[in-house]
């Protein structure tokens, strides 16, 4: 909202961070996968990525230290030694040098009568809070990307063991065909199509075991390791327990979240920058004092007479100037607009990222069950299929369909059920890791 004078103002309430921050271990009632655990922690302590946003916080830290310093009077050591000359009085001739020497304190107060120095280290604070909420941005997000890649690595090893299981049937298929061959109860072409189905189901093993490989260094290179094994559960992905998360989206659990946390310290700032810039058009009110020694020789310092005080005070006011300061204060206000837009929209794509991902996990827990279903009937008629065949009463042509028919519905499933773990773990970063 904008006042008649163009500064902006905003209620309290449009910044509220109702919102309790998320503990930084609470992935771990997130994730029940003992493997999983130790990964992530790994990932936790290695990450360079998130080492700088901790660096970062401290640089924070340090601003908002210098920033609540400023309210307080400074106060130096200063000495040193003036040689002067007086100007010419009466006679031409005339002239007076000498030297003052003097050592002690000097301090000075800026009075904070317009609230400048308490904006500024109310921004440097709210800083320091953005930068903290962007350590936990950094942290849900490593937390989501490792159990993501470690639920897609678990996928891999079930469509593994599923065309491993896959080709041991296709073996026995291949030793029926050639029998009926020999019987003369099938033409080397069933023959063939049998072995050629075998060759394709080899292959794509392989490719699977290649892709294991290469998703073991992903993975690694999450937790900042080299190429090797993953370790992980030997429980399958489709039994797995999906990880526990709340499908549930309320403006607590949204407004929780690193990103509209971290938006919101930063409409905070910007608004006391906005109104430290405002403070500039008003005098500035200082006290200035010294104590200390003074004597025209070095050596009579020591004396108790060359004791020397001082106090006074002093104000200055901007007059020529003030086309620089209004264009500050514009630049302060614009960019107090800026963060107010940006705060709406991080709380906007929290909503959206949230909904967006709870409809997946409703509507891939239905397809999970409709290929279950599907699975089970195409796996119960490749193996009719294949008994036909077997028995001299089925064509080959049937147990080629029904098997491959068979296989990419279990290969489907799985891929349903990893969507699953994932829509969990996007779900689980939407809500802000809490």
């Amino acid at each position: 909202m904008n006042s008649p004078r163009g500064e902006i103002t905003l209620d309290r309430s449009e910044t509220s961070l109702r919102g309790v921050e998320a503990p930084r271990d609470q992935w771990r009632t997130f994730i029940e996968d003992s493997e999983l655990r130790a990964l992530i922690g790994t990932a936790l302590s290695n990450n360079t990525e998130l080492k700088s946003a901790m660096a970062r916080i401290d640089a924070a830290k340090a601003r908002a230290r210098a920033a609540a310093g400023a309210a307080l009077p400074t106060v130096e050591a200063a000495g040193g030694v003036v040689k002067s000359r007086s100007g010419r009085l009466i006679d031409d001739d005339y002239s007076d040098t000498g030297k003052n020497w003097n050592a002690g304190f000097q301090a000075a107060w800026e009075l904070d009568l317009w609230g400048k120095i308490r904006s500024e280290k109310g921004a440097a604070l709210h800083r320091l809070l953005a930068s903290q909420e962007a350590e936990r941005l950094v942290r849900s997000t490593l937390v989501a990307e490792v159990a993501g890649a470690y639920y897609e690595l678990k996928a891999l090893d079930s469509t593994h063991a599923v065309l491993a299981r896959t080709a041991k049937l296709q073996e026995e298929a291949v030793a029926s065909a050639r029998a009926q061959l020999e019987a003369g109860k099938v033409t080397v072409l069933a023959v063939q199509q049998f072995e050629a189905q075998l060759k394709n189901i080899e292959a794509r093993k392989l490719e699977t075991s290649r892709m294991m490989v290469e998703q073991e260094g992903i993975l690694r290179l999450l937790c900042g390791e080299g190429p090797g094994t993953v370790k992980r559960s030997k429980v399958a992905i489709e039994d797995a327990k999906l990880p526990r998360v709340a499908w549930q989206v309320s403006s607590d659990r949204v407004e929780n979240r690193p990103d509209v946390m971290a938006a919101a310290h930063e409409l905070e700032a910007a608004k006391a920058d906005a109104h430290a810039a405002k403070t500039a058009f008003y005098p500035t009110v200082t006290i200035d004092g010294m104590l200390g020694l003074q004597a025209f020789r070095a050596s009579k310092l020591i004396d108790s007479r060359s004791t020397a005080s001082s106090i006074g005070g002093g104000i200055v006011a901007p007059l020529i100037n003030r086309g620089a300061l209004k264009a500050e204060y514009a630049e302060a206000n614009a960019a107090q607009l800026e963060a107010l837009h940006g705060y709406h929209q991080a709380l906007l794509d929290g909503y959206v990222e949230a909904h967006h991902q709870m409809a997946n996990l409703r509507w891939l827990d239905k397809m999970k069950q409709a290929k279950a279903e599907e699975s089970e009937l195409l796996n119960s008629s490749a193996a009719t299929a294949g008994e036909l065949f077997h028995s001299g009463r089925g064509e080959y042509l049937e147990v080629l369909t029904a098997r491959q028919s068979a296989l990419e519905a279990d290969l489907e499933k799985i891929e349903i059920r990893m969507r699953e773990f994932q829509a969990s773990v996007n779900l689980y970063r939407a809500l802000g890791g809490g």
